[in-house]
């Protein structure tokens, strides 16, 4: 009778002991064996089910984590950052997103909020950034622009019955063309001199003055930086007239 017992404890013991998996020995339920991460592959305990990166994007090259192999982190294949899938525009390296070749400002808009943003390489036209946001690079001309700034700082030395050396180009467009004839200005016509005069800070005369924008800020005897930046249009464009 107690032999009979001990077999039959023996029996449901074991039982229980299977039942409970004391007859598997493999220690592991995943595909893989080292990984610990239930994604399939053996080496980097990422989840991503490759072997190589170890950055969960599922690539097996540049280790960025966004699922393509450029390397740069945006999601598509161009390499410039930005998250569009063009290169071939100005626009699309400057990393914001959009194409606009004159924001590169990396906001995402085709805005602008300064006017450097607004800058076209072209020396000839005046960068500026609007009120709108929205960039203005236009051509500069006598008519338009330098007419009155030049009236504003040139006087009265060259307005009036009696202009200085008998250049009244605040006046007369004409005035600003023809040979200079004065020694500080050799071999320039009158529009090259009043650019290196200003420039070199002896005009507008006895105003103390230096031609760096910067240094006279405040002084409203001399150019601002926003005139400064017409009178460099106006004459890389060959000081035209109008329009």
């Amino acid at each position: 009778m107690r032999m009979a017992f001990l077999n039959w404890c023996g029996i449901g013991l074991c039982l229980m002991l299977l039942g409970a998996g004391c007859g598997d020995d493999s220690g592991s339920s995943s595909d893989d064996m080292t990984g610990g991460d239930g994604d399939g592959d053996t080496t980097t305990g990422d989840g991503d089910g490759d072997t190589t990166t170890g950055d969960g994007d599922g690539d097996t090259t540049t280790g960025d984590g966004d699922g393509d192999t450029t390397g740069d982190g945006d999601g598509d294949m161009t390499g410039d950052g930005d998250g569009d899938t063009t290169d071939d525009d100005a626009g699309a390296g400057d990393g914001d997103g959009d194409e606009d070749a004159g924001s590169g400002d990396g906001d995402g808009d085709s805005g602008c909020s300064t006017d450097a943003e607004c800058d076209d390489s072209d020396d000839t036209t005046f960068d500026s950034c609007g009120s709108g946001g929205s960039c203005d690079n236009r051509a500069v001309y006598y008519d338009s622009d330098m007419q009155s700034i030049f009236q504003a700082k040139c006087s009265p030395c060259h307005t009036g019955a009696t202009c200085s050396g008998g250049v009244c180009f605040p006046n007369d467009y004409a005035d600003t063309q023809g040979s200079a004839g004065a020694a500080t200005c050799s071999g320039l016509d009158v529009w090259e001199c009043i650019n290196k005069r200003i420039d070199e800070g002896s005009m507008p005369r006895m105003r103390g003055c230096s031609g760096d924008p910067a240094t006279d800020e405040g002084d409203s005897d001399c150019l601002t930086a926003e005139e400064h930046a017409l009178l460099d249009a106006w004459i890389a464009a060959g000081a035209p007239e109008s329009e």
